[in-house]
């Protein structure tokens, strides 16, 4: 099974996926390897890169949502309690600068608490509320406060490879990647021991901890590389190619 994550890993900075990133999961796919995207991405958005040619599943939003692509469908969700939702919103209202509400197809970005709300009380299908914090307010700080406060919801603080931007992201509960791989793992009654998990950025950690073969980006943060088991070339210069072709066919 190989699990790759998208926006700095296997999507290039220029926000394509590469032809030699593709041929090698197409013809590990066509060997009967498992392929597997994992990303904080809604259905819609992962899906405009994305085909049955060479991934399994999509584990969207972080594995909130899990698409199959040879069917066509969802075939598991976690979604958010609307109060939870609704009660981290207006408590935490001075805090917020602009915030993503995803349900499990569309993101909704709005730049106010009242319209996310409006879109909440109309919508009972959220599985992620993604928060950028105003000026002043510490992302981590937050998030830590968040975690106290809602132990029965997954609060995580994410950052990207590329950026030095955080935010808090909150789902239903044992929603970090890791724990939906190993959930997919037991949907799937997968036996294999090579699982092999491509990540940069600070949701990727849980994930390349539960993997036999965990692999940094080049390009990936500190806190990812320190997890690795390995480390290949950056999103930008084939890493994921390179080592998968090391790998299997060296």
């Amino acid at each position: 099974m190989i699990i790759c994550d998208m926006d700095g890993t296997l999507l290039c900075s220029n926000h394509t996926i590469s032809f030699k990133s593709k041929e090698i999961l197409k013809k590990l796919k066509e060997m009967g390897k498992i392929i597997v995207i994992a990303t904080g991405r809604s259905v819609n958005s992962a899906m405009k890169y994305l085909s049955d040619e060479f991934v399994d599943y999509l584990l969207a939003n972080n594995g909130a949502i899990w698409y199959s692509l040879r069917e066509q469908k969802i075939v598991k969700k976690s979604l958010l309690n609307t109060k939870d939702c609704m009660d981290i919103l207006k408590n935490y209202k001075d805090c917020f600068l602009s915030i993503y509400v995803m349900d499990f197809v569309e993101e909704y970005y709005v730049m106010n608490v009242e319209d996310a709300l409006d879109i909440i009380s109309q919508n009972q299908n959220i599985v992620c509320l993604s928060i950028h914090c105003l000026p002043g307010y510490q992302c981590a700080s937050v998030a830590t406060q968040l975690m106290k406060e809602y132990p029965n919801l997954y609060i995580e603080l994410m950052q990207d490879s590329f950026s030095e931007e955080q935010w808090v992201k909150v789902y239903s509960k044992e929603n970090d990647k890791g724990s939906n791989i190993i959930k997919l793992k037991e949907y799937l009654s997968y036996r294999g021991e090579d699982i092999i998990c491509f990540g940069d950025g600070l949701n990727d950690v849980e994930m390349l901890k539960c993997a036999n073969i965990g692999v940094a980006m080049g390009n990936a943060l500190q806190e990812v590389k320190n997890v690795a088991n390995e480390i290949t070339t950056s999103n930008d210069e084939d890493g994921i190619y390179k080592f998968l072709e090391q790998y299997y066919f060296d």
